[in-house]
């Protein structure tokens, strides 16, 4: 067990809230009625830096508060995540999780026979040695209905890739984009993580790629000899993952969108190349949100790029990085109708961030679309030249490039502008989300969603009001009061609402606007529409017993458990202490928080009702007879 180490003395705090660093890591001290909280400074939602702004903390990623109790103002059911602690003779004593002791280089480093080649947003090429994978391919035609385009253009022919394995890390369009992996070669198999909903499994099977394999969260999947990988699950609930790769001894950590994870530091060695999404602006928040003003949307996207550079040099310091590859915030928005979202968007330059986070224990590799960069000798072969590299995220370049490329006809193949609306079908829909087992941390809300025709007039009114984990919706003729008011054209309702697809490709797409008062994140109810997390219903059952009960007992019970397990850093499929250890001592070991033990402790009565040969069973069933949640 770790040794309790020393944070701070409380005699150094003049007053509170304070920030403390300390390990290269910073935490938040509160004292509220003389009882004294340690937090620690990382967002629960996407792993921004939380700041201290007078007695509250806030999260320049999305605007997330909280308050000295850690618990979040903004946004329903959410907190900090609290440091357990204790004091002695004045000193503040934390124990740290242990870590793999690293050597950094001092000068210039280098990285033996690895090459990467980034191809376009998330797209990267990694040859080590003679194997060659390549990451989330979105290279030909636009993502989330038609709203974004690859940027800087990528100039590849898909069908000269080599590669000896695909990887995918989430269903979102511009990581799995189907007319850019449908010509690739069948050969090529294609990897990803088990989501149980299952959206992916499905779609490479409507697509016919039989040569795919979805890998369970926490498990390690060799690829070859010397090569393997496993995937994580963020700290947020949402359906996105880590990617280790461990190739011949290099190790690669592709956090993408998900992120910075602190419960997985422990379970890996120093990391060779730390791959990081670097911009803001994949999200339509909050240029789409009419409750925010045009100024506030101005402000957020400054400090949202300030934000993401020390997200950057905190996730390469945290997991011992000797490089940082900024990447996966190659686009831009495409149509006309986003003009004005698009001179709202900001960004940061890879060469800009090089040279602001200057640090000697990692280097930066500032790649655009194109380059190359040799590990064994750390030259770049660049596809530019300098002074057209610098100029590619001026305002001016973008909207000449987009105006160019944009095509109606191209458009017109990712986003049905002639759909109507089935009033039917969308109220079967939305009650049916009343068997979903995510329904149980929805919080209560009146919903108001509009669809809207291609001429964006209002064509039909749906209400839903959700009531202590309940459901009630209808069709209205006219407008009702609200919460939450959201607006979506007719053709990606029908589409999300016939093919159980996220609402992430509306939303991140730019497609839908918003109004909320008060202006409140209800994330239980995005978490509801995003996922579902589970495939299908499962009844609910006691739990009381749940915490008692060995981890290796809880795990030979249900296919579904050491999925859920791993959701909250419990990664205890491949742990030796499972035959040792209670549901309790495990959690309590890995510094899960009372909220999260709740919800934890709920999604296991869930799972435990699945038996292991009803699991098989359904797994084998045709896709077609799946029940749609």
């Amino acid at each position: 067990m770790n040794e309790w180490t020393l944070l701070t003395n409380l005699s150094s705090i003049s007053s509170f809230p304070a920030k403390v660093c300390h390990g290269g890591e910073s935490y938040l001290l509160t004292r509220v009625d003389d009882e004294l909280k340690v937090f620690s400074s990382i967002c629960p939602h996407q792993g921004g830096e939380v700041t201290v702004e007078g007695c509250e903390f806030h999260c320049p990623l999305h605007g997330w508060r909280f308050d000295q109790q850690g618990r979040s103002i903004n946004v329903k059911n959410n907190q900090l995540f609290e440091v357990p602690f204790r004091v002695q003779e004045g000193g503040v004593y934390i124990r740290p999780e242990q870590r793999h002791a690293s050597q950094f280089l001092q000068s210039e480093h280098k990285l033996g026979d690895v090459t990467i080649e980034l191809i376009s947003h998330a797209c990267v090429l990694i040859t080590v040695g003679d194997f060659k994978i390549i990451t989330d391919p979105w290279i030909d035609g636009p993502a989330f209905y038609g709203a974004w385009m690859p940027y800087p253009v990528p100039n590849v022919d898909i069908s000269a890739i080599e590669a000896d394995v695909i990887l995918i890390t989430h269903e979102h369009s511009d990581h799995f984009h189907e007319n850019t992996l449908k010509q690739f070669s069948p050969e090529i198999p294609i990897i990803y993580p088990a989501f149980p909903n299952q959206r992916i499994d499905r779609a490479l099977k409507k697509w016919g790629r039989s040569n795919s394999e979805g890998v369970s969260f926490g498990d390690t999947k060799k690829l070859r000899e010397g090569v393997q990988i496993c995937f994580y699950e963020p700290v947020g609930i949402w359906n996105d993952a880590i990617l280790h790769i461990d190739a011949f001894g290099h190790h690669l950590l592709n956090l993408n969108d998900a992120g910075v994870n602190h419960r997985i530091k422990s379970l890996l060695p120093p990391i060779d190349i730390l791959l990081c999404q670097f911009n803001a602006g994949a999200s339509g928040y909050p240029a789409t949100w009419e409750n925010v003003s045009l100024a506030a949307k101005k402000e957020f996207y400054q400090k949202a790029l300030a934000s993401k550079l020390h997200l950057l040099d905190h996730a390469a310091k945290l997991y011992h990085a000797k490089f940082l590859l900024p990447f996966a915030s190659f686009f831009t928005l495409w149509h006309p109708q986003h003009d004005e979202f698009l001179e709202l968007l900001e960004y940061n330059h890879p060469s800009e961030i090089k040279q602001k986070l200057e640090c000697p224990n990692y280097d930066v590799i500032d790649l655009l679309p194109g380059d190359i960069w040799h590990g064994e000798t750390g030259a770049f072969e660049r596809s530019r030249m300098e002074r057209a590299a610098k100029r590619c995220f001026e305002k001016k370049s973008i909207r000449k490039v987009v105006k160019a490329k944009f095509s109606e006809d191209v458009f017109s193949q990712f986003h049905d502008t002639r759909a109507q609306v089935d009033q039917t079908l969308v109220l079967d829909y939305f009650l049916r989300l009343n068997q979903s087992p995510e329904m149980a941390f929805c919080e209560d809300l009146r919903v108001l969603i509009r669809s809207m025709n291609a001429s964006r007039e209002i064509e039909a009114r749906f209400y839903l009001e959700i009531k202590n984990g309940q459901l009630r919706a209808e069709a209205l003729n006219e407008e009702a009061s609200y919460e939450l008011r959201m607006d979506i054209p007719a053709g990606i309702l029908m589409d999300i609402v016939r093919e159980d697809v996220s609402w992430d490709e509306a939303h991140i797409g730019y497609w839908c606007g918003f109004d909320r008062d008060p202006d409140m994140y209800h994330a239980g109810f995005w978490r509801l529409l995003q996922a579902p997390y589970y495939l299908k219903t499962l009844p609910q059952k006691s739990n009381a017993s749940i915490l008692e009960q060995p981890v290796a007992q809880l795990l030979r019970e249900g296919q579904l458990v050491g999925r859920v397990l791993s959701r909250y850093g419990l990664y205890c499929s491949s742990c030796g202490k499972q035959e040792q250890e209670t549901l309790a001592q495990a959690a309590a070991f890995h510094g899960i928080e009372d909220a999260l033990l709740d919800r934890l402790k709920h999604e296991l009565s869930l799972a435990l009702r699945e038996e292991p040969s009803r699991s098989l069973a359904l797994a084998s069933r045709p896709v077609g007879s799946l029940p749609v949640i």
